[in-house]
């Protein structure tokens, strides 16, 4: 008898333990549930801002329409890339330039940074103690093209230690999405970059080389 009781004893804590571990089974698949669909949620979310991130600080993007913000986003991604593609010293040509080049699709990338090796930039900066600095003028948003297209128009300019040279620069290239990343907080691409002429800023040069003539002439 005590035997029986033994087993029984046995068998019921083995039913137990059963129901225990069958209930642990659902409790984890429904907490496994819910969290997927907070990520989901959260993730969600996420997607519709960007992120700056500074020395001190991460400011998340205010939330526009869908339209607007792809503008803005796009617009702020150029001039990123224009800025550390086409603005720099003997100091931070490199760190600049490579921050470009992850903005870019890789043929244009590399396209670009053998026409600056070519033209031996970083060597006419030591030896002549310059720099370039970029104004952007504007950058225009094509909709109806396929990719988006954008056209940046800039002004570049050569800065020595006693005068500087404005130089007209403009570019066309496609604009793709691809993932956000600390590198590329806008989670977009340039491709296709090619540079184009800027008919305003030629102007403004002849317009200023006719100036400075007339005015050599007077004297």
């Amino acid at each position: 008898m005590a035997l029986t009781g033994e087993t029984k004893t046995v068998t019921d804590l083995i039913k137990s333990n059963r129901s225990i571990f069958l209930s642990a089974i659902v409790i984890s698949g429904l907490l496994n549930i819910i969290m997927a669909i907070l990520v989901f949620m959260y993730s969600s979310e996420a997607k519709e801002h960007v992120y700056f991130i500074s020395e001190n600080a991460a400011y998340k993007g205010v939330a526009l329409d869908s339209k607007e913000r792809n503008d803005a986003e796009m617009k702020n991604h150029s001039f990123l890339f224009m800025y550390n593609m086409f603005s720099h010293d003997q100091y931070n040509y490199e760190k600049r330039v490579n921050k470009a080049l992850l903005l870019i699709d890789k043929p244009s990338g590399m396209y670009l940074y053998k026409q600056l090796s070519d033209a031996k930039i970083i060597d006419k900066y030591r030896k002549y103690n310059s720099r370039t600095e970029l104004e952007v003028d504007s950058v225009l948003i094509d909709h109806n093209s396929n990719p988006i297209t954008a056209r940046a128009y800039c002004k570049q300019y050569a800065v020595y230690s006693d005068h500087r040279e404005m130089l007209p620069l403009a570019a066309k290239f496609g604009v793709v999405s691809t993932f956000r990343s600390d590198a590329n907080p806008h989670g977009l691409q340039l491709v296709n970059f090619e540079v184009i002429a800027y008919d305003r800023a030629i102007k403004e040069i002849q317009e200023k080389q006719e100036k400075q003539a007339n005015e050599g002439t007077n004297e």
